[in-house]
């Protein structure tokens, strides 16, 4: 009950402090402003020019459904067991043997 209590005179505190804010007046009705205002470029877009809201967007609940069975995917992935990297000699020699096989084979072609 004194929850209630507090939490009624805490809010009642809060909207009678909003009341009593007092906003300046920052007088854009001044004629210094008043040339600013009239050239102000027309060209932005209007509120009714905005397009409609998309048709045919999933609902929350089916992006969570969705998210589930991608995290339910990725929880069953299994790495493949991959062979050691070559050292930096052998992947050298490999890479030349590839190369000179590329290189006969381009020899060999008759144009």
């Amino acid at each position: 009950m004194t929850s209630r209590l507090l939490v009624i005179i805490a809010a009642g505190l809060g909207l009678a402090s909003c009341s009593t804010v007092q906003l300046p007046n920052l007088g854009m009705d001044l004629p210094e402003f008043r040339e600013s205002i009239d050239n102000l470029d027309s060209a932005y877009p209007q509120a009714e020019d905005l397009p409609g809201a998309p048709e045919g967007v999933r609902s929350a609940s089916q992006w969570d459904q969705a998210a589930r069975e991608m995290q339910s995917l990725r929880a069953r992935f299994d790495l493949p067991e991959l062979e050691p990297a070559l050292s930096d000699d052998a992947f050298e020699r490999e890479f030349r043997a590839a190369q000179d096989y590329a290189d006969a084979y381009k020899d060999d072609d008759p144009q």
